[in-house]
């Protein structure tokens, strides 16, 4: 977490509610300028979120919580194009959430290094899971894509991870960085890196199958209501006086 101020030096003990999730691992070798969260595969983090949503950034207001002990937050408005999980009609036009970080008023800047930015303007893809403050992105900058136009009208989807340590869990149960070498054999592995720009219907093609799968697969699993036996007398033990 970086913070700045032109502004005399305040206590930021207030800050530390908003920030205990990021959190350094050491036992993985990392820059320590950057935040390291645990590499997820896409599906597991669509199957985390709540919502998948693709527009444009069209508002970004700093709300400044550290009187409450809750740190410094930017409130991003997004025009919604596209719902590709989640409630259309509770998302509705217009969606609002809160990303920790952001300029204050009195001239101190919070901004957790690797976390993603946005801009107003641009259009982006963001996964969304619930969070005391109503949405946070899910994984961290993994929860972020920039979508861009070529010269020819297609849209791309990138997802850019610089400046986050992201790290799995090897089969012999040590944190690896996803671009660490492993030896074996004489041999380097190299992990496989973050996904490479691909065009948008591509990626929300891929999105909604994996929606959809989820829901089928809860249906199987919901336990099968109690069957009733037809045809199975009803005995009372109540007495009928006459």
């Amino acid at each position: 977490m970086n913070v700045t101020t032109n502004a005399r030096l305040r206590p930021l003990a207030a800050l530390a509610a908003g920030v205990a999730a990021v959190a350094i691992l050491a036992s993985v070798p990392t820059d320590a300028s950057a935040m390291t969260v645990m590499y997820a595969e896409l599906p597991d983090l669509v199957r985390t979120s709540e919502l998948v949503l693709h527009g444009k950034i069209i508002d970004a207001k700093v709300i400044d919580r550290r009187k409450a002990g809750r740190a410094v937050w930017t409130e991003y408005t997004l025009s919604v194009h596209d719902v590709w999980k989640g409630d259309r009609k509770a998302v509705g036009k217009i969606f609002r959430w809160r990303h920790l970080g952001g300029n204050t008023t009195d001239g101190m800047t919070l901004h957790v290094p690797g976390m993603p930015r946005f801009i107003v303007g641009e259009e982006t893809v963001v996964l969304l899971e619930k969070h005391s403050e109503g949405h946070v992105l899910t994984g961290a900058s993994q929860g972020k894509f920039t979508v861009a136009t070529n010269k020819k009208g297609q849209k791309f989807a990138t997802r850019h991870l610089g400046g986050v340590n992201l790290v799995r869990r090897a089969a012999n149960g040590r944190l690896v960085g996803v671009h660490e070498h492993n030896h074996r054999g004489g041999r380097a592995h190299l992990l496989p890196p973050p996904e490479a720009p691909q065009p948008i219907q591509v990626l929300r093609k891929a999105i909604l199958e994996w929606v959809a799968s989820d829901a089928a697969n809860r249906k199987v699993t919901k336990p099968a209501a109690p069957s009733v036996r037809k045809g199975v007398p009803v005995r009372s033990n109540t007495k009928v006086k006459r």
